[in-house]
């Protein structure tokens, strides 16, 4: 299970032994929250991605 830990200025994925940070400023703007949604989304798919490779 990926275990998503998020505060006003970062969102951490853990999955097992492996955790991926995003850092981003603090989101202010409609745009900025667009492209901090890409993000989210991307680093989803790439926990997703390790969640099945550990799985097998």
């Amino acid at each position: 299970m990926v275990e998503k830990i998020k505060d006003d200025n970062s969102v951490s994925y853990v999955l097992g032994n492996t955790k991926i940070d995003i850092i981003a400023p603090k989101i202010t703007k409609e745009k900025d929250l667009t492209i901090k949604k890409e993000l989210n989304n991307l680093v989803s798919g790439i926990a997703a991605e390790i969640y099945k490779e550990k799985s097998k």
